[in-house]
């Protein structure tokens, strides 16, 4: 229970991140949907990749 006020304050630390991230992509691509496209994307396989790394056998 005393780990979720930490995990809110890495959220919005992420959410500050993936907004100057999707800034950044999309002056570079200039195409903003296409920025964030690929974040979303990247975003996706470091998940999984996550996932994969931590997998654990469920009940």
């Amino acid at each position: 229970m005393w780990a979720f006020p930490i995990l809110a304050v890495f959220a919005g630390a992420a959410i500050t991140l993936q907004a100057g991230m999707n800034a950044r992509l999309g002056v570079l691509f200039k195409n903003p949907l296409l920025a964030t496209a690929i974040a979303f994307l990247l975003a996706c396989v470091f998940t999984l990749i996550f996932m994969m790394a931590t997998h654990r056998q469920l009940p």
